[in-house]
């Protein structure tokens, strides 16, 4: 599914298909008509601001780093290597398809962080996705069946879409692009995880 969505919006948003709506979007999302309302709020400028961090390579580096260690002390070096996979890899697609794609950043509202690179896909989403999907997946798969296990599902795809959501109210992506990143993201996890248990349940059976 996920990686069916990102197909069907790089075959059209890149093009500029949805680009009047996705520029009426950000327009009301931080332009006049929502002036004195909570999204001009300084406390959700913050949040936004402080949220979309939590996607970033620099962020997610310390993160990797942290969790890959932890993985590898308690001798779970299946885990820490689907783990590594997933970063690496969404890292390295997310880069490649901005140059692919180049399409320019929106210059609709003004920006509240920087943002250097190409637009399509989010690379904040695809990360966030990737990455948090992920960790939700490791931890869901080593607490059993039951609420924590659902707990830790829905508060990570709840990260996931708040970190995409912020690159919007920042101004720095339209909405394809994130979408564009959560499917990417979404997609490139599970691939990783069913590819890498079918390969671990594969060697189980030569043995």
């Amino acid at each position: 599914m996920g990686a069916g969505l990102f197909i069907f919006l790089a075959l059209t948003a890149p093009g500029g298909a949805y680009l009047a709506a996705e520029t009426n979007y950000l327009v009301e999302l931080r332009g006049p008509a929502s002036e004195g309302k909570l999204l001009k709020s300084d406390a959700l400028r913050i949040f936004m601001q402080s949220i979309t961090l939590l996607g970033g390579w620099t962020f997610l580096t310390g993160l990797g780093v942290l969790v890959v260690a932890f993985l590898l002390v308690k001798d779970r070096k299946f885990d820490s290597a689907v783990f590594t996979a997933a970063i690496l890899g969404q890292t390295a697609l997310s880069n490649y398809l901005k140059t692919f794609f180049g399409r320019e950043r929106p210059d609709v509202v003004p920006h509240l962080v920087e943002a250097h690179t190409m637009s399509f896909p989010s690379g904040h989403a695809t990360s966030a996705a990737a990455v948090y999907l992920m960790l939700a997946l490791i931890i869901a798969s080593s607490t059993g069946r039951g609420p924590l296990r659902v707990a830790v599902i829905v508060a990570f795809v709840v990260l996931a879409y708040l970190i995409g959501a912020s690159r919007m109210f920042l101004g720095v992506h339209y909405p394809t692009d994130v979408f564009a990143g959560w499917a990417l993201g979404t997609a490139w996890a599970s691939f990783v995880w069913f590819f890498a248990l079918k390969v671990c349940k594969n060697e189980k059976g030569t043995r």
